[in-house]
């Protein structure tokens, strides 16, 4: 009997840390808009701070990036995101399930403004 529950716990101990190991949030950005992008910020709506920029670089128009955010006990699947040009000026876009996304596409509407739209 002992010998089963170190074995169960054995098992669900490499389980749980494979898991945790290979737990992230992967998905392309596309910036469709006719600006490049200087920063890129993710924070859980219901978070009051802005992360890091999680890109390294601008983010020309007209270019696709991976995005690969850790998942952890207290990442939320629902974020808000904030992009910025290149005199600092931002828009954010509120509760993303990023969770349910493949594709989150930045482009202008025909008022000028940018959107988004999710695959």
């Amino acid at each position: 009997m002992k010998m089963k529950t170190i074995a169960f716990m054995l098992v669900s101990l490499f389980c749980v840390t494979n898991l945790s190991a290979q737990n992230n949030l992967v998905f392309w950005i596309v910036n469709d808009t006719d600006i490049d992008l200087y920063g890129v910020y993710v924070s859980a709506s219901v978070d009051d701070d802005w992360g890091e920029d999680i890109l390294p670089d601008t983010f020309d128009s007209g270019t696709t990036v991976k995005v690969t955010i850790p998942i952890d006990r207290n990442t939320m699947c629902v974020q808000d995101i904030k992009i910025t040009d290149h005199h600092g000026e931002g828009v954010v876009f509120s509760e993303i399930d990023f969770c349910e996304l493949s594709t989150l596409t930045f482009y202008v509407g025909h008022d000028g403004h940018i959107y988004y739209r999710t695959e």
